[in-house]
């Protein structure tokens, strides 16, 4: 580095204390301070960055009440600070000042208070042969990310052989389902639609013949239904009309029998292979009607709207327990209730980011599991950069998907009895062993410091996100005649393969989609203080930090609690505060007073993701 005071940096860098008087916490908040100073006001780059020095040692992850020792240098050698060095783009760079004497015109443009991280491409390689040339081509024929029809196939996948496969890994683990739920983050002008139609059309194109085959089998039960509810509805006439007593005990036996009668006629439910926008309620109601059994699939999440749309608190239990394969029950409009036996529910989404960070805002959708639960993606956007003239999918390439994935839709039960029985997948010696490495890897990465010590509820997860993965992958790569995938144990090459899309990419998408959402509980703070600054009558009026306060009452329990908020606002440009007026006589100084950055609100700076606007291959 050539600034001035390089070779003291080169000297902490490589661990070198004797100009800290060879104290270690000395030297870490002087490494802490410097990278703040050239990094900006990003704690996880900071991290990074540290971990990367000599300074490194197992004391930085070590647990302080609710922090570690690393977490809480970082966070004192970026308080009280508001200098930061900034590229000017011009071949030159500056310092910039948060809250400096210049003019009230002259701000620093806002700071994202989330940069998200870089995330990988999603790994087409590792699907079977008829699934990777048809998202690669698809990918290719719309000009969309790979992830958008990598993750579509693997739901629809998925869905096709829910509660008909499950995998049991090992002695002990308990039978873990097939079906997964799958969030791919992309703002508008993507072709999701377009995207949903192609990935989904063999499920489509089936759910027609189920519908065109079972059609008169309905209409000849609800004409059935039809007259034995007639014969009912006379008979208690008759019996209501009936003036002598000797009447009505036959009258009454008649009717009994007629009950009987309208009660043994059963109306096949229209099959529906796939819903998109059904309510909680709607959506456990549909899972009864089909055995169990249902994708969801949209590409704006209504889904995700309507848990909280109808009612004052989420109901999501049918996606909790449709998830997991919990037994439940569900509420029939006129014909009573209808237990469900291990369900399995496929959801597919492709929210804008912007739903991905109010989902994080939803207490109780964070409390129960509900995010923990997913498989997200927040791929690199191609508009821009895409070819105006792209190649067509090739009829081969489409006519080999439709098929396989009709096959795997047709896919048996190992069973026909009530409720039928799912084939249960095992594992051979090396895919077992990668699994535990791979349960291994992440319980170290769950300890403070580590890759998911933040999302640990994700976390937790994540071993049965690889299973599931198994499964899949294993029922879609041998989809030969006599359907062998059923005697064969899912070998290391698929776990191999469920392993990069587990570890490799889905716990990068994961952090940047918790990072939207604002798992850090300060940025989340933050958020909220913009919130209630923008919902001012005057948003741009200098407000004092017990406005602030009273503002957003219940939030913070006293004012000291706001200050590290509002000191990370200041840091990253979106307010600067105002201490030149101060109280003149005897009585304590006023409360800080603010001034709050004009662009605050013109790119509604709380988070940004560079993919967005960069180029990718696909």
């Amino acid at each position: 580095m050539n600034a001035k005071n390089g070779s003291k940096f080169r000297r902490l860098w490589d661990g070198d204390t004797s100009d800290h008087s060879a104290d270690e916490s000395r030297a870490d908040l002087a490494l802490c301070g410097t990278l703040a100073f050239y990094t900006g006001p990003d704690e996880a780059r900071i991290d990074r960055l540290f971990r990367q020095s000599g300074l490194m040692r197992a004391k930085w992850d070590e647990p302080r009440k609710q922090s570690t020792y690393g977490r809480d240098t970082i966070t004192k050698a970026l308080g009280g600070r508001t200098e930061f060095y900034l590229p000017s783009g011009k071949g030159k760079a500056e310092v910039k000042t948060a809250n400096s004497a210049e003019n009230a015109d002259d701000w620093p443009a806002p700071v994202p208070l989330v940069v998200l991280p870089d995330v990988p491409a999603f790994p087409s390689q590792v699907l079977p042969t008829w699934m990777r040339e048809f998202v690669e081509a698809l990918a290719v024929e719309l000009q969309v990310p790979l992830d958008l029809p990598g993750i579509l196939v693997l739901a629809a996948a998925a869905a096709g052989i829910g509660r008909k496969v499950a995998v049991s890994p090992r002695p002990g683990w308990k039978d873990e389902p097939t079906n997964i739920f799958a969030m791919v983050g992309l703002p508008p002008g993507e072709k999701k639609s377009q995207t949903f139609k192609k990935c989904l059309a063999p499920v489509l194109e089936y759910e027609r013949e189920l519908q065109e085959r079972e059609l008169p089998n309905i209409e000849r039960a609800e004409s059935e239904f039809k007259v034995a509810e007639l014969r009912v509805q006379h008979l208690q006439g008759k019996l209501a009309k009936a003036e002598c007593a000797t009447d009505r005990p036959p009258l009454k036996e008649e009717l009994a029998r007629a009950l009987e009668e309208r009660q043994a006629v059963q109306v096949p439910a229209m099959p529906h292979l796939q819903v998109d926008d059904d309510t909680p309620e709607k959506l456990a109601q549909e899972l009864a009607n089909q055995n169990g059994r249902l994708l969801v699939a949209s590409p704006e999440a209504r889904a995700l709207e309507n848990i909280s749309m109808y009612g004052e608190k989420p109901n999501f239990d049918v996606f909790l327990k449709g998830h997991a394969g919990d037994d439940m029950k569900s509420g029939r409009i006129s014909r009573g209730r209808q237990a469900v036996t291990k369900p399995a529910l496929t959801c597919v989404f492709t929210p804008q980011p912007h739903v991905l960070e109010t989902l994080g805002e939803t207490e109780a959708l964070r409390g129960r599991g509900f995010l923990a639960r997913w498989f997200y993606s927040l791929p690199v956007s191609r508009v821009g950069y895409r070819d105006v003239d792209p190649s067509p999918m090739g009829e081969q390439t489409e006519a080999s998907y439709r098929q396989c994935m009709k096959t795997l839709w047709l896919s048996e039960y190992a069973t026909n009895d009530d409720p039928p029985e799912a084939h249960n997948l095992t594992f051979c010696p090396e895919a077992l062993r990668m699994l535990n490495d791979f349960l291994r890897w992440i319980e170290a990465e769950l300890r403070p410091g580590g890759m998911l010590a933040d999302l640990a509820g994700w976390g937790n997860k994540l071993g049965g996100l690889f299973v599931r993965l198994c499964g899949v992958l294993h029922v879609a790569g041998t989809l030969f005649p006599g359907a062998p995938w059923r005697r064969m144990p899912i070998s290391a090459a698929t776990a191999q393969a469920a392993l990069t899309l587990a570890r490799d990419y889905a716990v990068p998408h994961a952090r940047a989609a918790f990072a939207l959402m604002g798992e850090d509980v300060k940025v989340g703070f933050a958020k909220k203080v913009l919130k209630w600054l923008k919902a001012r009558n005057e948003p741009q009026a200098d407000f004092s930090k017990r406005d602030c306060f009273n503002g957003c009452r219940g939030t913070f329990e006293n004012v000291d609690e706001l200050q590290p908020v509002l000191d990370l606002l200041e840091r990253h440009y979106l307010i600067r505060s105002n201490e030149t007026a101060r109280k003149v006589g005897p009585g304590r100084n006023p409360s800080t007073k603010y001034e709050v950055n004009p662009a605050a609100w013109h790119d509604e700076p709380l988070a940004q993701n560079p993919h967005y606007s960069q180029n990718s291959s696909a």
